[in-house]
């Protein structure tokens, strides 16, 4: 008998037994706790892609288990960027629209407040919100 689990991205509900989730397109992870009570969500290869802590917090990894995608305990939503190395090159804080560009090195090159941002999220839907940031992600790691 399959059962009904919530997404961890999008939280729909879908089968338990459902490759993916059928709305969003994430696949479905197995989770398992650790001794701290953080839910980690692995996918089929073994790899860490989703942790939801024992505080609140939640984060999405890389392959690498670099955090791409963070919603703090408070609410607050930041992206990050890194290059081929691991090396963080970009980090957003979503809420405030601050933004950071670091060299190869980790040092942090430019950073600042970008209208462009905070105008696109005020009215764009969260998905294109979220396209809209990887694009702009890939832009700046183009330079």
């Amino acid at each position: 008998m399959a059962f009904l689990i919530k997404c961890y991205e999008c939280g729909e509900k879908i089968s338990d037994r459902a490759p993916m989730c059928p709305h969003c397109g994430a696949p479905k992870l197995r989770f398992v706790e650790d001794e701290r009570g953080n839910n980690l969500g692995y996918d089929s290869n073994g790899i860490l892609v989703y942790a939801e802590k024992y505080n609140g917090e939640k984060d999405w990894f890389d392959n690498n288990k670099n955090i791409i995608h963070q919603i703090t305990s408070d609410g607050g939503e930041f992206y990050f960027d890194y290059d081929m190395n691991g090396v963080r090159r970009y980090a957003l804080n979503c809420e405030s629209s601050y933004e950071e560009m670091y060299d190869a090195n980790g040092k942090v090159i430019a950073k600042g407040f970008n209208k462009e941002i905070l105008k696109m999220r005020k009215k764009a839907k969260r998905e294109e919100f979220i396209n809209f940031i990887f694009e702009r992600m890939n832009e700046k790691m183009q330079k």
